[in-house]
């Protein structure tokens, strides 16, 4: 979580607020944790115990644990030992049988960690093709287990993959294991072949670090779990968890409080919105305040609680507690809706003839948007960077009326520049109310194509829902992209500026609203 929204937080109830917003970002926007080439299962296995707590151990069960360990690790080296000596063998036939066991040990291990139909599962489950060299037909069997494994385990175990694949990336000669009788032609069983050697410890290892994927997930289940039910699972506690915090934080009296006080704070404008419209327009409504969004937590703390901190400051655009983990989407969101604007003043301000192609809107919208995306992953760039984001605009807007001929005056366009940027700006201010009126409509239609997909009648049928499944779907089938009809508000006639408009309104509606509606069906007035 952001330290603008836990700075004000103590130590313990921000230890808790992350790991509930880790939860949120992994189910709401799992591309922005999980590396190319990583399954979500990698990511829950990251945070072990802090996303699926587990019981510690009590020290009469270690006692009894090491033990159990140290017979353990005596019996499993006379066991490597005999599967060794076997895989020494020069015959075929006691290799095959070996092997056999050996593919079956991992398969037993390996079982919970894939789904039934796995290509792995079946590789393991299958007979040993027929071969001259069972060794070499072992080595390419486990590269493409160990690959599998390399998809779903956590980052941690990367490495140790990568190490049993450079053994069998470069193996010993089988020729090496099967020189191995005595001057009297008699078998010497006490022979370990190199090549043999090295296939018994891949096995060894390749169980261990099965064993300590599973470790990592501490709910065997998990692993069975195809992507999409994954996502499922991921959704579900990331909801109860930080529904659960904020309630235990702020009490459901106060949040309820919160929640009206904010509904109170709208102002009628000509359209009277709808009650299920009501609070969505109302989030429109801050997100297009000049006042930065937050979400203080603080705030709302009893006076008498041990969290309680002194000398809290209200924001003066300030959400209520329902949208605490949205609130970092909700600022970025913002920042996007704002350099839309800007630059669609910009784009008016050069006055660029009409039919002639240029890249001025793409350039300039390339460096709003950098700078969005830099305080999103850094918000101490908050309060940097201003004047070199004016200079390069005035550079952007003076190279477009050079290039069409016009008067170039560097101090006026800077002077204009300025101007535009501003807020109370007129022609900015009438960009941003047609903004704000394309989204609040495009919301709208999102949300009545929502229900009409999920089959629910709005403002009448509340019972009878499954919130988590009903309510936020964010893999949202295709037809949901189009939902928002009409053409773009004028100013806002660009592709580039089309498309983006389009884009972050859908983000609003399915990371934002689709989230809270979702989270505190019960609590706001939404359907």
């Amino acid at each position: 979580m952001p330290d603008i929204q836990t700075q004000s937080l103590p130590f313990e109830l921000s230890s808790a607020v992350n790991q509930a917003y880790f939860l949120h970002v992994l189910a709401v926007e799992p591309g922005k944790i999980v590396p190319p080439g990583k399954s979500l299962l990698s990511m829950m296995t990251n945070q072990g115990d802090q996303v699926f707590p587990n019981h510690s151990q009590s020290d009469r069960e270690k006692a009894t644990a090491a033990v159990h360990n140290r017979v353990e690790s005596i019996v499993h080296t006379a066991f490597w030992n005999q599967a060794t000596e076997a895989l020494s063998s020069s015959s075929p036939s006691i290799q095959v049988a070996r092997l056999k066991g050996l593919f079956n040990d991992v398969l037993e291990a390996a079982i919970p960690l894939f789904p039934p139909n796995h290509q792995a599962i079946q590789l393991l489950s299958s007979p040993l093709p027929p071969t001259s060299s069972p060794l070499l037909t072992t080595v390419h069997m486990l590269r493409d287990i160990l690959c599998s494994l390399k998809e779903r385990c956590a980052p941690i175990r990367d490495s140790q993959i990568d190490e049993l694949l450079s053994k069998l990336d470069d193996p010993l000669p089988p020729s090496l294991g099967s020189d191995h009788t005595s001057s009297s032609g008699s078998d010497n069983h006490e022979y370990h072949s190199p090549f043999a050697s090295r296939i018994v410890e891949v096995f060894r290892s390749c169980i261990s670090l099965i064993d300590d994927m599973k470790a990592d997930l501490n709910q065997f289940v998990l692993g069975a779990m195809s992507e999409d039910q994954l996502c499922t699972v991921v959704v579900e506690q990331a909801m109860n968890r930080e529904r659960q915090l904020i309630l235990d934080v702020v009490g459901r009296s106060r949040l309820d409080t919160a929640w009206e006080s904010w509904l109170s704070e709208y102002l009628q404008d000509e359209a009277t919105p709808t009650p299920r419209s009501k609070w969505m327009s109302r989030l429109v409504k801050a997100l297009h305040s000049a006042d930065p969004i937050s979400c203080n937590l603080a705030q709302y703390l009893s006076d008498n609680d041990i969290h309680a901190s002194q000398d809290v400051v209200t924001p003066p655009n300030n959400l209520p507690p329902h949208f605490f983990f949205c609130s970092p989407s909700l600022f970025y969101i913002q920042n996007y809706l704002q350099a839309l604007v800007i630059a669609s003043s910009l784009r008016v301000l050069v006055h660029i003839p009409s039919g002639h192609p240029h890249d001025f809107v793409e350039r300039v919208w390339g460096l709003l948007k950098a700078e969005i995306d830099e305080v999103d992953t850094d918000l101490s760039s908050l309060s940097s960077g201003g004047e070199t984001k004016i200079t390069n605009l005035v550079d952007e807007v003076i190279r477009c009326r050079q290039q069409y001929g016009g008067e170039v005056v560097a101090q006026e366009l800077r002077d204009a520049v300025e101007r535009t940027l501003r807020t109370d700006d007129p022609v900015f201010r009438l960009l941003q109310k047609r903004e704000l009126q394309w989204v609040e409509k495009g919301i709208e239609q999102l949300a009545v194509h929502r229900l009409e997909a999920n089959g629910v009648i709005p403002l009448h049928m509340r019972t009878g829902l499954d919130p988590k499944a009903a309510t936020f779907r964010k893999n949202s089938p295709p037809t949901a992209v189009h939902a928002i009809q009409g053409l773009p508000p004028p100013g806002f006639e660009d592709p580039i500026l089309a498309a983006a408009l389009n884009e972050i309104t859908l983000r609003l509606y399915q990371d934002c609203i689709q989230w809270t509606q979702a989270v505190w069906i019960d609590a706001i007035s939404s359907i």
